[in-house]
């Protein structure tokens, strides 16, 4: 008799994905390059070089470095950033997670050789005792005196065999010089890379590209790969929720799965946020096969987790009353639609097939705008020229709760 699993244990929408739900991506990413997957493992191969990682929220960028990295066969250092965080925060909390601290002091001093310098100012040295965490059950003694927390972190990471220095959710690190500091820093390492053993930095962030992500010197840009996460593809999608199912011994109709892609939009978070739903809604049935009928309850409690702002803003998206509500329309066309981003012709051309042609089309361009400001939600943002505007989304997270809100 098979042991039963709990359904957050295997959809987990507040955390990675685990090994045995991880769906590998090798389909062509954001700057249509093939191999996604294949492309991050080069990358991490690489002598000297370092990683970018940029896309939406929740596409599964930190699932996707983990598991290549496992792969290769290179333990990583994650260090969660903060908009609190200063670059020597973001070190000090990398030894932290490599070593038991017992003593630490930090002095300063002017230095125009230790390190990467922060425009030949003070300099940040640490001296600290503690033991190093390699494996579970062995520890080492070790110390520093007088470096620069940079060499610090990376004699201790040489001597605990982890390779890659994982800085997740940069777009958090605000100030123009951490970010600028950590460019240096990653160059710095591509120029040691024989030294360390290839020591790296894998910067992942949420962004449209990487330089609006991080900033650095045209050498540094030489020294590092751009992988740029896209959405799942449906088909990976219906793999995810198909596989937890299984696992769940959850029966589900086709057509509720078919639906459940559909609200999921490319994002892993989705599909497994709905997918944990629906495995409880079974569980409170006891087991019985989930069929359309059975599907809304749990919609419903998944919808109430999502950032309840959401149904602020389309309040005030939507217009009050009147026979033609295009704010509504446009957002409902939107929402349905099979495209990410459209131009202004897009939208009167999804218009015309829901809707019939019209004469003049001005009342669609005056809604389009409305949905950019805020006394409207700011449901949408725009870039381009005028006359070459492209629409998306202000949140990438807002089609999806469309989709799965009464507007569908």
């Amino acid at each position: 008799m098979s042991s039963v699993r709990n359904p957050e244990d295997i959809f987990t929408p507040k955390t990675i994905a685990t090994r045995e739900m991880f769906e590998r991506r090798n389909e062509r990413d954001l700057d249509d390059n093939p191999g996604l997957q294949d492309s991050l493992g080069e990358a991490l191969r690489e002598l000297g070089g370092q990683v970018v990682i940029y896309g939406d929220t929740g596409v599964g960028k930190s699932s996707l470095l983990r598991y290549a990295s496992e792969d290769e066969s290179m333990e990583c250092v994650i260090v969660e950033c903060l908009s609190s965080k200063n670059y020597d925060d973001l070190m000090e909390d990398a030894l932290r997670k490599l070593i038991d601290v017992k003593e630490i002091k930090r002095t300063s001093r002017k230095s125009g050789s230790a390190g990467i310098e922060a425009g030949g100012t003070v300099k940040l040295l640490v001296s600290l005792k503690g033991k190093l965490n390699i494996g579970a059950e062995k520890a080492v003694e070790f110390e520093v005196v007088q470096k620069s927390p940079l060499d610090a972190l990376v004699e201790a990471m040489m001597k605990t065999g982890k390779r890659v220095l994982v800085l997740d959710n940069f777009q958090n690190i605000v100030r123009a010089e951490d970010r600028r500091l950590v460019a240096e820093t990653m160059e710095f390492l591509s120029d040691r890379a024989a030294e360390t053993g290839d020591i790296k930095i894998a910067v992942i962030g949420i962004a449209e590209d990487a330089p609006s992500l991080i900033h650095g010197s045209g050498s540094f840009r030489r020294r590092v790969t751009e992988i740029g996460v896209p959405r799942m593809p449906d088909e990976e999608i219906r793999s995810v929720l198909k596989r937890g199912f299984e696992i769940l011994e959850v029966d589900v109709d086709r057509p509720v799965l078919d639906n459940l892609v559909f609200y999921s939009d490319g994002f892993p978070y989705f599909a497994h946020l709905l997918g944990l739903y629906l495995a409880r809604e079974s569980r409170r049935l006891k087991g019985v096969r989930i069929d359309e009928s059975k599907v809304e309850p749990a919609l419903k409690r998944a919808v109430k987790s999502v950032d309840q702002s959401f149904a602020d803003r389309i309040e005030r998206a939507f217009e009050v009353g009147g026979e033609i509500r295009p704010r509504k329309s446009i957002l409902h066309l939107l929402a349905q639609s099979g495209l990410r981003e459209w131009k202004s012709a897009d939208v009167i051309s999804a218009w015309e097939a829901e809707y019939g042609s019209r004469d003049a089309y001005q009342f669609l361009h005056v809604a389009l705008a409305a949905l950019l400001d805020e006394a409207h939600g700011s449901m949408l943002r725009r870039k381009g020229t005028r006359n070459k505007y492209i629409y998306q989304f202000s949140d990438p997270y807002m089609r999806p709760y469309l989709r799965l809100t009464a507007i569908r």
